[in-house]
């Protein structure tokens, strides 16, 4: 399917919004889990424990920053692939398996540099404090955060982690990307017909899933990075001391998350996409 960017860019940013807004209990308990395995006994103890140190609220720390950078990423996201599938499509329209998998990647690449580090940067460090602060209320905002880290370090600070944030949405974005058409292809085709209006929403979820499993590692790398001033290659050492199971650190969340947000992310897209393509038509 390919589209003029501004109806694109609205479909994606408010299926991004959406995305958030449902998933980012999971994000908070997956971060705590990754940053602080000793701490926790699994997603539940880490959500009641969240909850009863600092109610219900902080469950959703970091909302306006995630809000920001999801609602945007996303629309960029789709914009930016639709994109490259103009440019690298055949002339008779179609993209070849090979131009899905450059198209995805290369989206993640400007997506994670542009985008996704300096927001995930302010993220971690602002969700990180729900253990440093103990019983107390968190006090820093996101902004708050930025201006602080940005004036003792430098603006370059807010990129800490782009190694692995780049690598993690790369793959993730490009098996996004490219496995969605053939995912849906098959769904649709093995789908009883009183689930069509639903095909969007399980391919979604499935692509998201496959993504999780991949990434893992990644995120868990990339967490640590950004939550502390050592080097990427300190931070796999640290948590390599756990053991194979160092790198799938709050596993279960993630995928809870991803699961749910691209299912929520895909079907968004499709239903606005149609209702603003019919409109203008």
């Amino acid at each position: 399917m390919i589209s003029s960017p501004y109806n694109v860019f609205i479909a994606g940013t408010l299926a991004g919004g959406a995305e958030i807004i449902s998933t980012i209990p999971f994000e908070v308990i997956k971060t705590q889990m990754q940053l602080h395995p000793t701490k926790y006994n699994g997603m539940i103890h880490t959500g009641k424990t969240i909850v009863k140190a600092h109610g219900i609220t902080s469950l959703y720390s970091g909302l306006p920053v995630l809000l920001f950078q999801v609602s945007s990423k996303v629309g960029f996201r789709f914009s930016v692939f639709e994109q490259f599938k103009k440019r690298l499509c055949d002339k008779d329209g179609n993209l070849s398996n090979k131009n899905k998998v450059i198209s995805g990647f290369t989206t993640g690449l400007l997506e994670g540099t542009l985008i996704t580090t300096p927001t995930e940067r302010i993220k971690v460090l602002q969700q990180n404090q729900l253990y440093k602060t103990g019983g107390n209320t968190v006090t820093q905002s996101g902004m708050q955060i930025a201006r602080s880290i940005i004036k003792e370090n430098g603006i370059l600070t807010l990129w800490k982690g782009l190694g692995p944030t780049v690598t993690r949405q790369c793959v993730n974005t490009g098996a996004r990307l490219s496995l969605y058409d053939n995912v849906r292809r098959t769904v649709q085709n093995n789908t009883p017909a009183v689930l069509n209006d639903n095909v969007g929403i399980i391919s979604g979820g499935i692509v998201g899933f496959i993504g999780a499993i991949l990434t893992q590692p990644i995120d868990v790398v990339k967490s640590y990075t950004q939550a502390n001033n050592d080097s990427v290659l300190t931070n796999m050492k640290r948590i390599n001391k756990l053991g194979i199971v160092g790198f799938y650190q709050g596993l279960r969340p993630r995928l809870y998350r991803m699961t749910l947000s691209q299912a929520i992310t895909f079907g968004t897209y499709e239903y606005v996409y149609n209702i603003i393509t019919d409109t203008n038509n």
